[in-house]
């Protein structure tokens, strides 16, 4: 599950709404990782995580996975407004790679 951010201070907080994108229409961005799957019967395949929603999806090469990813988000957003739940705004997200050795 995605770790979040302590609340600031009431001496912190303000009345400021919701961060929104360049075009001021009230959209949301969110980070979107994708990777090949490595998965031998399916080639060309590749998750799509969105960290800040905790949802992966998959879709045949970089384009399927996107727009799998795009139809994920649309569908999770309105379920969450649709029960009145509050939707999550982009966190800052960090990506880094590792290399790791692995012993035998």
């Amino acid at each position: 599950m995605a770790s979040r951010s302590p609340s600031p201070p009431a001496s912190q907080s303000s009345s400021k709404p919701p961060p929104r994108d360049s075009h001021g229409d009230g959209a949301v961005r969110y980070t979107v990782v994708i990777e090949s799957t490595n998965e031998p019967d399916h080639p060309g395949w590749y998750y799509a995580h969105i960290p800040a929603l905790d949802l992966t999806t998959h879709g045949e090469g970089i384009e399927g996975a996107a727009q799998a990813a795009r139809e994920l988000v649309g569908a999770w957003v309105a379920e969450l407004k649709a029960n009145g739940k509050p939707v999550p705004r982009k966190n800052r997200a960090f990506i880094s790679h590792w290399h790791v050795v692995l012993l035998h």
